[in-house]
C-alpha cells in the first residue's frame, strides 16, 4: 500500500476528507471560470507504473480560455 496517498487502516490520514473536498471545490471553481478543450485525443494509459494507478503515455495537451 505504498502508493496510497493518504494511508490506510488505523494510520489513515485525518485530513483526507478535507483534502479531497478542497480539490473538488477548486476544480469546480476553475471549470466555472474557464473553458477547457482538448488539443488532441487522450493518449493510451500506462498501467505498469504503480499498483491501481494509470498514467498517460505522453503529455495531455489542453487549451484553457477564460469565460466571458
Amino acid at each position: 500500500m505504498a502508493y496510497v496517498q493518504f494511508g490506510y487502516g488505523k494510520h489513515r490520514c485525518t485530513g483526507e476528507r478535507y483534502a479531497l473536498t478542497l480539490i473538488k471545490s477548486l476544480m469546480s471553481l476553475l471549470l466555472r471560470k474557464y473553458d477547457v478543450t482538448m488539443k488532441a485525443p487522450l493518449p493510451d494509459p500506462i498501467f505498469s507504473k504503480a499498483i491501481g494507478t494509470a498514467s498517460p503515455s505522453k503529455k495531455i495537451m489542453v487549451i484553457v480560455t477564460a469565460k466571458k
